[in-house]
Parts: C-alpha cells; sequence; structure tokens
C-alpha cells in the first residue's frame, strides 16, 4: 500500500513539474516583437536595426551636446564613461534609434522574467554582429557567431540596442552588393527564439524580420576620420548609388526584380530604395560628426580592419 501511494505521489509530482514548465513556455501567439514600435503592430515592427554606440575619450570637451547628458554618465575622463547606446538622451531623431523591445508571455498572458531571447543574424549575409556588444550596459550578448541573446525584465521584455555593422561594398557594372529583399514580399534574414520556442523564421508561423544597418561599409568606427566616426558620408554615397542602380533598372514602383531593393538600406521603411534613405543616413553620419549616434559598431579601439566573419576574439 505504502509503495502504491508512494507511485502516485511520484506520478502528481511529475505532472504538476510538467504543468508547470509547460506553463513558462513562451507563446508566440500571446508575445509581441517590436512592442515599442507601434505596439508590435503593422508593418514597421518588422524590421530589426543594427548601428552602434556614441564613444567619448573626455568629459564632453569638443563634443555637443556635452556627454554629461548622456544616459549612461555622468561625465569622467575614462574612455567609456560617457558612452550612450545607441544615441543621445537628447537626441532629436528617434528614426534613428535601434531600440528594439519583444515582450515574452505564456499561453495565459502572464509575462516571463528571465527568458532567454535571441536575434539570429546568421542568414543576413549583409550584416555582421559585433563582438563587443557592450554588454555591461545593454546587458545583451553575443552568444553565438551573428546572434544576440537578451533576458527578460520582470515584465516580460528584452529590449535590444543590437551592435554591428554591414559587410557591402561598391560593384562594378549595373549590381548591387548580395543581400535581403525591402519588397513587402520579401522574406528577412533574422529569426527570434524565446528559450528555444521559435517567434519568427523559418520555423515560426511569422515569418523572419528584415534587418537595416547604418554602417553599410563596416569601418566600424576607426575609419579613415578616426576613431568616433562608424557612420560616415561614404556610407551614405554607397547607399545612394545603390538606390540609383535599381531605380534605374526597375523604376521607383518597381524596386523588386534583377536588381532588387535591399532592407539594409530601406531607413524609410517604404520597401524601396531611394535618395531618401541615403538622405536619412547621411543625417545619421552629421550626428556622429556632431558626437552622437552610431560612431562606433564594434569596440573602441578596434582595428581599422574588421575581423572575418564570425571570427571574434
Amino acid at each position: 500500500m505504502t509503495r502504491v501511494v508512494r507511485n502516485a505521489a511520484l506520478c502528481i509530482g511529475g505532472i504538476l513539474l510538467a504543468s508547470a514548465a509547460f506553463a513558462s513556455t513562451p507563446d508566440p501567439t500571446k508575445s509581441t516583437l517590436g512592442n515599442n514600435i507601434g505596439g508590435g503592430v503593422g508593418d514597421a515592427a518588422n524590421y530589426v536595426d543594427v548601428g552602434g554606440w556614441s564613444v567619448f575619450n573626455s568629459n564632453g570637451a569638443g563634443d555637443a551636446p556635452a556627454c554629461s547628458n548622456g544616459p549612461w554618465g555622468t561625465g569622467g575622463t575614462a574612455l567609456g564613461v560617457c558612452d550612450s547606446l545607441p544615441d543621445r538622451a537628447d537626441a532629436t531623431a528617434p528614426s534613428f534609434f535601434t531600440q528594439y523591445d519583444i515582450v515574452i508571455k505564456r499561453s495565459d498572458g502572464t509575462p516571463i522574467q528571465g527568458s532567454n531571447v535571441t536575434l539570429d543574424f546568421s542568414a543576413c549575409e549583409d550584416i555582421d554582429i559585433s563582438c563587443n556588444q557592450v554588454v555591461t550596459k545593454s546587458a545583451q550578448i553575443r552568444s553565438a557567431p551573428n546572434r544576440v541573446t537578451k533576458a527578460t525584465d520582470a515584465l516580460g521584455v528584452a529590449t535590444f540596442n543590437v551592435i554591428g555593422y554591414g559587410n557591402v561594398a561598391l560593384q562594378a557594372g549595373n549590381v548591387t552588393a548580395p543581400g535581403h529583399g525591402a519588397a513587402l514580399a520579401d522574406p528577412g534574414c533574422v529569426s527570434v527564439f524565446a528559450d528555444g520556442t521559435p517567434l519568427a523564421g523559418s520555423t515560426a508561423a511569422r515569418g523572419p524580420l528584415k534587418a537595416r544597418v547604418y554602417d553599410e561599409n563596416g569601418s566600424g568606427g576607426s575609419g579613415t576620420l578616426g576613431v568616433g566616426f562608424a557612420v560616415q558620408s561614404s556610407d551614405a554615397a554607397l547607399c545612394l548609388s545603390e538606390a540609383g542602380k535599381v531605380n534605374a533598372a526597375n523604376g521607383c514602383a518597381a524596386c523588386g526584380g534583377p536588381l532588387q531593393a535591399r532592407a539594409r538600406t530601406d531607413f524609410n521603411k517604404d520597401h524601396i530604395n531611394t535618395s531618401a534613405d541615403a538622405g536619412l543616413l547621411l543625417g545619421m553620419a552629421g550626428r556622429c560628426g556632431q558626437g552622437t549616434g552610431s560612431r562606433q559598431t564594434r569596440s573602441p579601439g578596434a582595428p581599422t580592419a574588421r575581423p572575418a566573419r564570425d571570427a571574434c576574439p
């Protein structure tokens, strides 16, 4: 009799544990991607931005505004004390913010704290993810090659500010560099998982997200203009050149086809590439020159030659 009772107790205990585990499983139908972008509703929430962070070598001298206004520090002389990620608190161009919020919930709508959410950029052939995700300030890590992971807070929210750069080079002739398309029907390249449960991607009900990147040519912030100029006019020129090729071949109303518009430079999210996108990128380059924006897309003092894809120290 005792054995029967013991077995019954073990069985019930196993059922309770299984139920608890099931209850903590993220529910894709209750979770929200891009919650900070129109509440996660609409096509705009299907874009993840890849940018950089602002790096200051002083307590604000030569920078406008002074770095004491930044959200991450109150002044100082050590490199990194006045960093901001991804832009300054007093920024006036919200389109340049890389923030992307993901809310993870159970099937009953309860937020899950401590859920590990991963953005997988492995399929994004034109974008590389930085080895340095500034974990002390972003609380996100490069968990694997071209993957960024962050745990949700008490409200079930994982706020990403993905740091990375493009590997785009101007192609000879009437050809654009490889990458995923910007058209509404084109699939993206970013898969999303929460504790292994697919939320977006080829194995999820929702397709992969599209990715945009500011540092098109991957200078990383240590290019010809020196440290802190990851986004330069050369990036805007590259964007403009590719937009010209696409539109010359297809016309703005049909930017699919042989020279596909690329999601990486669809900065106004209109699913085509035009001079308007290049203008927005040029604006970001200007912000870098003023001491804000995506000034560094790898790490302070990174070499001019970027590391090979997936190769980190």
